[in-house]
């Protein structure tokens, strides 16, 4: 028997109040060609995400439950594929994962981060 694995999300499993996010494990992404997965330390809940809960921008991002919430992220490359070169495993990155709107939780191609500034 083969054991799939998994990471914790925070799962819309239909749209409507804050009571439809269940905090759940679901299937950890592979990265596809071009991407990387992201082991993430930070995400954040935006307006857009009350949106996509609630359903309220179901014209503009059409997404359907169940959906990952958290598209903006931090954290540490975790595994690449053969034809990415511009990270490796183990790299602090940041970014966005662009997966068309309750499309986080997936593999997302982030920018590294700015280098540290002097106070």
């Amino acid at each position: 028997m083969t054991t799939v694995p998994t990471m914790n999300a925070a799962l819309v499993t239909a749209f409507g109040d804050p009571s439809v996010i269940t905090y759940t494990r679901v299937p950890r992404p592979v990265p596809g060609p071009g991407r990387v997965l992201v082991r993430v330390a930070a995400t954040s809940y935006n307006p857009s995400d009350v949106g996509l809960r609630s359903g309220a921008l179901r014209g503009v991002l059409p997404v359907e439950p169940p959906f990952v919430l958290g598209t903006d992220v931090s954290g540490t490359v975790a595994a690449t594929v053969p034809c990415v070169t511009a990270f490796a495993p183990g790299e602090r990155v940041v970014g966005r994962l662009d997966g068309g709107g309750g499309g986080g939780g997936g593999a997302g191609r982030p920018s590294p981060p700015p280098p540290p500034r002097r106070s």
